[in-house]
């Protein structure tokens, strides 16, 4: 069942230690953890979590005790003052703290939630930095070819086999191959900023480093649904407001319910006074519909709820399914573009150096190996990162990273 979540837990690893170097490491699970922590979403979450817990215990609590003091005026009139302590023998002391406890349910839930939508900001952050590396070295590579090309062609117009033009066009290779390193070296320096941001990090404290693992099979969509359906906040929220919703027209069944008091009576507050003590029951008498409408009202409400939950599960379902389609589709065009691209390319590439040098190709075959060769590799890229995104994009659909929190953390 945590096949997927398992998998790329490893390839977790083995991005983020490509990301930073090796000094005061820490692993992958606690640079995620600290990173979700700085959120407002979460900080917010986290407050409102930590102040329902004093609601659960409030709500066990017995009704106040009451000192009630009357002066008497008129013939008839006299002081009475008296201690009044009231119990609820409906047992709502029990249902008002299962309510309070259904509201902190689905604030943690809450909290879950924020802490994953961190987690997946965080992790594509680290899939912009990963592929700006690769960017990087791409660009240097293409400029090293260039370069090496462009002394070749200066060595040859020296000898009188080639034209000038050919220099000139060369150098203008070589600098549109500048500067595109040069905006591909910013574009990473630009996202590793982003990253270093999103985890309260410096790029100097680095990240545990791990043995690389190939990415494996997907799971079949139906375990993943269930994942899903097991995993997903959104569920787990959902369930405890219709709980909550169960709870409060319960509460508001036992609205009209007897109550027991007793009470300790003094004529007067000082001076000479006689004492008494008295337990009785209060019943309510009429509430003119009031606790009727608010229970159909609740009952509306609940239903609503209930629901709204049944197309929960299918919009969850359907984004699992979604997910599912677009990363199995990410991996096979990666795997068809690999098998039939990329090794052609690099033939390509090869045999017009070694045709130019030999005076088998032209200049120009040259330069359009050199093109499809790089169009080539950057294809692979983005081929390569839509495959990452889309599997942290079924990730997220299943819910599995909340794994990455345990009790430890969600207290």
């Amino acid at each position: 069942m945590r096949f997927l979540f398992a998998a790329w837990a490893f390839l977790w690893i083995a991005l983020i230690s490509r990301c930073f170097g090796a000094e005061q490491p820490i692993t992958v699970a606690d640079a995620l953890r600290e990173g979700a922590s700085r959120s407002t979403a979460v900080a917010e979450a986290r407050a409102r979590l930590d102040a329902l817990a004093f609601r659960i215990k409030a709500a066990g609590l017995p009704p106040p005790t009451e000192l009630v003091v009357s002066v008497g005026a008129g013939d008839v009139s006299e002081e009475s003052n008296m201690i009044r302590q009231e119990w609820e023998l409906a047992g709502q002391p029990g249902f008002r703290r299962e309510l309070a406890r259904s509201e902190w349910n689905a604030a943690r839930e809450e909290l879950v939630q924020a802490l994953l939508e961190r987690v997946r900001e965080i992790k594509a952050a680290y899939i912009r930095v990963l592929f700006a590396q690769d960017a990087v070295l791409l660009d240097r590579e293409i400029l090293e070819i260039l370069s090496i090309f462009l002394e070749k062609v200066r060595k040859q117009k020296e000898l009188g086999d080639v034209p000038g033009s050919h220099v000139v066009r060369t150098e203008l290779e070589v600098s549109k191959a500048r500067r595109e390193t040069a905006g591909s070296e910013q574009v990473l320096k630009e996202a590793r900023r982003h990253l270093e941001l999103l985890l309260g990090r410096p790029p100097d404290k680095g990240i545990e480093d791990q043995s690389p693992v190939v990415v494996k099979p997907l799971p079949d969509l139906l375990s993943l649904e269930k994942q899903a359906l097991e995993l997903r906040p959104e569920i787990q929220i959902s369930q405890a407001r219709i709980r909550g919703r169960e709870i409060g027209i319960m509460l508001l069944r036992k609205g009209l319910s007897p109550n027991l008091y007793a009470s300790v009576n003094r004529s007067r507050l000082f001076g000479d006074v006689e004492m008494g003590a008295s337990v009785g029951i209060t019943m309510p008498l009429q509430d003119w519909g009031k606790n009727a409408n608010e229970l159909r009202e609740a009952e509306a409400l609940l239903k609503g709820a209930r629901d709204a939950h049944d197309l929960l599960i299918k919009e969850i379902i359907r984004d699992v399914n979604e997910a599912y389609i677009a990363a199995t589709g990410a991996r096979e065009r990666l795997r068809l573009f690999r098998e039939g691209t990329t090794l052609s390319t690099q033939r390509l590439l090869d045999m017009a150096g070694k045709g130019y040098r030999a005076g088998a190709a032209s200049y120009l075959e040259v330069l359009e190996a050199q093109r499809v060769f790089k169009e080539a590799r950057k294809e692979l890229l983005e081929l390569s990162r839509s495959v990452l995104e889309t599997t942290l994009a079924l990730s997220v659909a299943c819910g599995l990273d909340r794994e990455l929190f345990g009790e430890e953390h969600l207290k």
